[in-house]
């Protein structure tokens, strides 16, 4: 839902799904660059490098490399 939300420019929606999927499953880094997505489009830009931060901690997500692009993109910007 979180994503559909991102696709479609409501961010807002796509902020409180992808919340709640990041409280329920801690580990998914995929959560964590689509949450930082979505606090960039709100220009919630601390929370966004927050979210980027704690993928790129993580070395066994970044162990690939599209999850690294992403992230380092996000991050970046």
């Amino acid at each position: 839902d979180g994503v559909t939300s991102i696709k479609s420019g409501d961010y807002t929606s796509a902020s409180k799904f992808l919340s709640t999927a990041i409280r329920i499953n801690k580990d998914k880094p995929d959560y964590y660059i689509s949450y930082g997505v979505t606090m960039l489009q709100l220009s919630r830009y601390g929370e966004a490098l927050s979210s980027f931060t704690r993928v790129l901690n993580d070395n066994v997500a970044m162990s690939n490399n599209e999850t690294a692009k992403r992230t380092y993109r996000g991050a970046g910007i």
